[in-house]
């Protein structure tokens, strides 16, 4: 994981009369400029009524939701170990789960980057620039090391950008939540990071230590 770095990467500048090149902004770790678009980043939120310490937690979690592996997966103690647990077949995978893993990802994003505002600036502040989560280990959420990858994480991410940047996303209820309009989650309003990371605190964590898991872990 740490050998491919968060990184952004102009193209060669196009001659006269060509159109210029889009930007790329490649990540991976949870170390440099864009470590915030990791799914391991530590940036907690709540959702579904519970706290989740990583968007990985979320992703991983919902692969058991409902069963009593759903809050077994949230309470470890990171997200390698999350992603192990997940990805683990000793555990029951939902049916559908092929069908709504997308829809899945996008929700733990939404959620994440609503109620952080730091990072909700920084994606924003990626403008129009590709985001590639760039990795020879995953050729489905990333971009497979070569660009041959679908990049599906890459692209939830641009899409949640675009909807935080044309607030097609967001209204304000009379009662004051914070809900989506397209109808996948409707969350209170946003608690202070603080508050967050006091709830994941209070609640403690269990399980293997990430060391204990295989480095090449991915969702």
């Amino acid at each position: 994981m740490g050998e491919e770095r968060s990184r952004a990467t102009v193209m060669a500048t196009p001659k006269v009369g060509e159109r210029a090149e889009r930007q790329v902004i490649a990540f991976y770790s949870t170390k440099g400029e864009y470590s915030c678009l990791s799914n391991f980043a530590a940036y907690p939120f709540e959702l579904g009524g519970v706290v989740w310490p990583t968007a990985e937690h979320y992703f991983q979690a919902q692969k058991f939701a409902g069963t009593k592996h759903e809050d077994a997966i949230r309470l470890v103690r990171s997200p390698m170990v999350a992603a192990h647990m997940g990805r683990t077949r000793q555990r029951p995978l939902r049916a559908d789960w092929e069908r709504v893993k997308d829809e899945v990802m996008l929700a733990g994003l939404r959620a994440k980057f609503a109620q952080h505002a730091d990072i909700r600036a920084k994606l924003l502040a990626t403008g129009d620039a590709m985001i590639v989560e760039h990795t020879r280990k995953d050729r489905y959420w990333g971009d497979g090391g070569d660009g041959s990858g679908l990049n599906m994480l890459g692209r939830l991410l641009m899409r949640v950008r675009d909807e935080l940047r044309q607030g097609r996303q967001q209204t304000r209820s009379d009662n004051g939540q914070l809900a989506y309009c397209h109808g996948i989650l409707a969350l209170p309003q946003p608690p202070a990071p603080s508050k967050l990371k006091a709830a994941v605190e209070k609640e403690g964590t269990h399980g293997p230590k990430a060391s204990e898991c295989p480095a090449d872990v991915r969702m």
